[in-house]
């Protein structure tokens, strides 16, 4: 996958629609113990479950939320968290002590793999790092390839579906205000990793997830391609969303996938008079490109020089008039960032 589009501009309402059945509005000045979470109904089939999450005061469910008022997996380390901004007024986002963040959790999910080597394993871990800045995301790509690394050489990858994505993408900054970074902010990244021998016994699977990179999805998608993993090959119906082991419709629209006019990030094409000035610039300079490269690699006298004859069609690609006016995107820096989920 590439990446699966939002439905809501915050990431607890982007969680709630992967790991919830469903959600009330109503209930928002109450815990959150009496949701449906996708990690339940895992532990209820015999999983272990593990969910991490760094910035006590600002996590998926606690944000906007009150947070689960009793531990909501075997394995929780929000206790940990609040003691540590506690004792040092720090989110943990950066650094716990003198070790990088990310290089704790990581090696939480290596103890938690060591300490159930024959059980089946659910674990949901997020971290906020990379959300003021996503170059802050490079100082993890080593730990986070050693991570995948040491998970093929323990043969941990050949019984994983391991899923990596983000909630949003680019979301701070003056960026946020363009076209393209209201397009960022709708288009998080996400992959899914599959073991080999699932991708020799299941050849239609992946070649349905392969086709669905380049089609709309959305978290619902997701949540169902989960309840799969249970319950195949019994299917599991809502009434939105379809399996990401399913083929999405190329006729979707962000009507029939439920997504807000306002998230949609479907593009419009408009028609535009080819006598316009700009049009007749652009291709010029198109023109004027192609040539400078070939006389920059000393092949002129080899080629003929390119002229613009005629512009035969001209279209203007841009979101939808809900996108571009959405404003209610308020400032949120201490809000998303990559998250890591893995299940076993």
């Amino acid at each position: 996958m590439s990446h699966a589009n939002v439905c809501h501009d915050d990431r607890t309402n982007h969680f709630k629609k992967s790991f919830i059945f469903f959600c009330n509005r109503g209930l928002k000045a109450q815990c959150v113990d009496r949701w449906n979470f996708i990690f339940r109904l895992f532990r209820k089939y015999g999983y272990v479950t593990l969910y991490s999450e760094d910035q006590p005061d600002f996590a998926s469910f606690w944000y906007r939320l009150k947070g689960f008022c009793e531990q909501p997996t075997d394995h929780y380390t929000r206790p940990y968290y609040l003691a540590h901004a506690r004792e040092t007024g720090d989110q943990g986002v950066v650094c716990l002590g003198s070790q990088p963040s990310f290089q704790r959790i990581f090696d939480y999910l290596r103890s938690f793999n060591k300490a159930y080597p024959d059980t089946l394993k659910f674990s949901f871990t997020f971290f906020c790092l990379g959300h003021e800045d996503f170059n802050h995301l490079g100082y993890t790509q080593n730990a986070l390839l050693k991570l995948i690394q040491d998970y093929r050489h323990d043969g941990h990858l050949n019984n994983t579906i391991m899923m990596l994505f983000g909630d949003h993408g680019t979301r701070y900054g003056d960026i946020r205000s363009t076209v393209i970074g209201k397009l960022e902010e709708r288009l998080p990244f996400f992959s899914i990793t599959v073991p080999p021998w699932f991708r020799r016994k299941y050849r239609s699977f992946v070649k349905n997830m392969e086709i669905n990179s380049e089609r709309l999805t959305t978290p619902y998608d997701v949540h169902l391609l989960l309840k799969d993993l249970l319950f195949y090959p019994q299917k599991t119906k809502l009434d939105r969303g379809k399996s990401l082991f399913e083929e999405i419709e190329l006729s979707r629209t962000c009507e029939t996938a439920k997504i807000p006019q306002h998230f949609c990030p479907c593009l419009v094409w408009k028609p535009v008079d080819l006598n316009h000035k700009h049009i007749t610039l652009s291709a010029q300079s198109a023109v004027d490109y192609m040539n400078k490269l070939v006389e920059d690699k000393g092949l002129s006298h080899k080629c003929e020089k390119l002229r613009l004859k005629l512009v035969n069609n001209a279209v203007k690609v841009e979101p939808n008039t809900a996108v571009q006016k959405y404003s209610q995107e308020t400032s949120d820096a201490r809000e998303g960032g990559l998250k890591i989920k893995a299940i076993l």
